[in-house]
């Protein structure tokens, strides 16, 4: 089916256009004037002034509505993905925490085998954010774990294929080897929960670090003293990082407008959204627990 959406406004990498879409398919086929004339046999949609705009991927999302993926209720996933469509998000990667280790592998299993349920927004795998953290922030210390080769083994054969982002802290003992064997599996490594020093992110991102989770929240982010001449931050390294796209959660709470603007004048390919929701996202005036 070949269609045409008039009177709407297109939102563009670059700019916002006053202009017609055409869509032939599943795919977006260009952009005219108004005026323009294309054939008849595009059917002819009346936006109702409304703009249009690329659909949203949130690559870390712990939950939303009445569902927390840590529980791997049955059905969460595909309820959450209509849900999430309807609110304009197209992907998502349902993520777990730093869960008790008897209980990480059995909810991976799980919860990776729901990704494949969805039929609205597309549930793009699964994202574990931990066991291996250097600061443990809103997650349960006590389920922290130390990286190895055959803890990444364990995760791959859980999720069977459906593993896609790991959050970390890779100035932990055995890091490189958990990385290493995540990245060869075609994982993306995502820098978090970390103390590492300053100095040793080269090093980390060339392990296969590719991206920080939640950049500026749990890490340090002043350089030690108080000297003439500045000293380098975790999160100055981070930034000098060409290869790392930085995750923000863009909430005007979780990060000073300030470093946004920072942020924000990176190239476009190295800053992405993501909202860390949780259980009752979406729902005012809710609370949970979120770990015992």
């Amino acid at each position: 089916m070949k269609s045409r959406w008039t009177n709407v406004t297109v939102v563009t990498p670059s700019a916002e256009v006053a202009a017609d879409l055409l869509i032939d398919g599943e795919r977006i086929a260009g952009l005219v004037p108004a005026e323009t004339s294309v054939g008849d046999d595009w059917q002819v949609i009346d936006g109702g002034g409304a703009i249009l705009f690329p659909g949203s991927i949130d690559l870390l999302q712990h939950g939303y509505g009445e569902h927390l993926y840590n529980d791997t209720e049955q059905g969460a996933v595909a309820a959450n993905s209509q849900v999430l469509l309807r609110n304009g998000v197209t992907g998502f990667l349902p993520s777990i925490s730093c869960l008790p280790p008897k209980d990480m592998e059995p909810t991976l299993r799980r919860l990776a085998a729901q990704t494949r349920e969805a039929t609205g927004a597309r549930a793009l795998g699964v994202h574990s954010e931990g066991p291996v953290f250097g600061s443990p922030g809103a997650h349960n210390p006590e389920n922290i774990q130390l990286p190895s080769v055959e803890l990444a083994e364990r995760m791959l054969a859980a999720t069977d294929g459906r593993l896609k982002a790991v959050t970390l802290a890779p100035e932990k003992p055995g890091a490189e080897g958990f990385i290493r064997t995540l990245k060869a599996a075609g994982v993306s490594i995502h820098f978090g929960h970390s103390m590492a020093r300053p100095e040793d992110i080269p090093r980390y991102v060339s392990w296969g670090i590719d991206a920080v989770t939640h950049m500026y929240n749990v890490m340090p982010t002043y350089p030690p003293g108080n000297m003439g001449v500045h000293v380098v931050s975790l999160t100055d390294a981070l930034i000098a990082e060409p290869t790392l796209a930085l995750g923000l959660v863009c909430d005007g709470i979780h990060v000073e407008p300030q470093m946004v603007r920072l942020l924000a004048q990176l190239p476009a390919d190295r800053v992405f959204l993501e909202t860390d929701a949780m259980k009752y996202a979406g729902t005012p005036g809710a609370t949970f627990e979120f770990y015992p």
